[in-house]
């Protein structure tokens, strides 16, 4: 009976010394998964906050586009405006030339008109003191 009592002291201890192994093995298993846990934890909340300024960086870079796009279109369009103003003061002056080259004929059909009364009347007056 007593061999059997030591038998079943010796399985008793060896299935505490299992299960104190395995106790053991749990908690490193635990332990390392724990870890890992609070590492991955630590990982999400770095590319969380990365990822909300890239976002950030994204809206800031779109807002600034679009200021940008609308620049570039009152550019455009006051190139536009531009280039008509210019058309328009052309035509004026292709107007104002003409007038100015009318105004000249005239003045310069005056001008020999009067020359021309001036030439005849010193004639007359030449013709007139030769008699």
């Amino acid at each position: 009976r007593m061999a059997q009592v030591q038998e079943l002291t010796r399985e008793v201890a060896d299935a505490k010394e299992e299960a104190s192994r395995r106790a053991q093995e749990w908690e490193e298993y635990v332990n390392a998964n724990e870890s890992q846990l609070a590492n991955l934890w630590q990982t999400a909340r770095v590319q969380r906050s990365a990822s909300a300024q890239l976002h950030d960086k994204l809206a800031r870079a779109a807002k600034e586009l679009a200021e940008v796009e609308e620049l570039a279109r009152r550019h455009e369009q006051g190139t536009s405006s531009v280039l008509k103003e210019v058309k328009a003061l052309r035509r004026e002056r292709e107007s104002v030339e003409k007038d100015l080259a009318t105004c000249n004929a005239r003045l310069n059909e005056r001008s020999n008109d009067e020359t021309f009364r001036l030439l005849q009347e010193s004639i007359k007056k030449n013709e007139d003191e030769l008699e």
